[in-house]
């Protein structure tokens, strides 16, 4: 391989431009959602589990006060879920992943 070049189309470099944007957010709410390993139960954008509901658009269907209250409290809405509590994260991280979930639209 040494001295190789790969060389890409400009429609194959538009594609894994749009391809990188589309998964990277690195908004403190997304890094929330990474370390609390919430997509080993949920799916976002088409990757992660499938105990749980998808998120991808969790926005457009519950409002902030909802979706924290299902974080904090999940049985409350449901009393059957197999959702684990997050009442623990702080006030800030709270904050900062229901501003994340409620933009996913």
């Amino acid at each position: 391989m040494k001295g190789r070049v790969l060389r890409f189309s400009s429609f194959s470099a538009i594609i894994l431009a749009a391809s990188v944007a589309a998964c990277a957010d690195n908004s403190a709410g997304a890094k929330i959602f990474q370390r609390e390993k919430c997509m080993d139960c949920h799916t976002m954008k088409g990757r992660g589990g499938a105990v749980g509901p998808n998120l991808t658009t969790v926005g457009a269907r519950r409002n902030s006060a909802y979706i924290r209250e299902q974080i904090r409290n999940p049985s409350s809405q449901n009393p059957n879920t197999a959702m684990p509590s997050f009442k623990d994260l702080s006030e800030q991280d709270m904050d900062k992943l229901v501003e994340y979930l409620s933009n996913r639209k």
